[in-house]
């Protein structure tokens, strides 16, 4: 598949290497727009391996919670045992060693799909048709949610739960808490947009679901 799309591989290529080369401003840029080599690298190695992606979304459920297991335990290793102390935040476009950060940064990844792949298995009768809504929704709107959740995380709810809880940010209690607020907020805010002004996201007037 690396063949089968050259100039996306370049272009992923070169937005990883311009998020470690480039300079960190010294005042992030709005929108996450400071992250947004990083962020469209990703975005790009995703759609290379988009083939792959959809063979393991045909396997059965037990790999699927084998690789979510897996993927989870060296996630967590990765980033909360390994780095320690040092700063690894997109937050603050500060990736750490570059090997590390990929490693890190691809379990992530692949603990997403296997979830998600673990939760499109649910039978539509057992939730009605909601979650497989709101999954598809969520996945056509994936550059909305990441662009509002990037302010509203590092200016309001990393901070509240730092300096209210003393949670720190780069915890794995903090992370996971404000993540999961930031991207609740970030979600209804961004159907709220795609209702009343979708045209911010280059979208058309129309049901939020559909």
């Amino acid at each position: 598949q690396l063949f089968e799309k050259p100039f996306t591989v370049i272009t992923a290529i070169v937005m990883f290497v311009l998020a470690f080369v480039l300079p960190v401003p010294e005042m992030q840029l709005p929108f996450g727009l400071s992250q947004a080599p990083i962020a469209v690298g990703f975005i790009l190695l995703g759609y290379i391996f988009k083939g792959v992606m959809d063979e393991f979304h045909k396997k059965g459920v037990l790999l699927h919670a084998l690789v979510a297991a897996l993927s989870a335990a060296a996630f967590y290793v990765g980033v909360f045992v390994i780095e320690g102390q040092e700063l690894v935040s997109m937050f603050v476009c500060s990736y750490g060693e570059p090997l590390r950060f990929f490693c890190n940064a691809i379990s992530g990844c692949v603990l997403v799909m296997a979830v998600s792949s673990l939760i499109a298995k649910i039978p539509e009768k057992a939730f009605g048709d909601v979650v497989h809504r709101f999954l598809s929704w969520l996945g056509r709107s994936t550059m909305g949610v990441f662009l509002i959740h990037v302010p509203i995380t590092r200016q309001w709810i990393a901070p509240f739960f730092e300096n209210t809880f003393g949670l720190a940010r780069m915890s794995f209690a903090g992370g996971l808490i404000s993540g999961i607020i930031s991207l609740a907020i970030s979600c209804v805010l961004m159907a709220v947009i795609e209702r009343y002004i979708p045209q911010l996201f280059g979208k058309k007037l129309g049901k939020v679901y559909q």
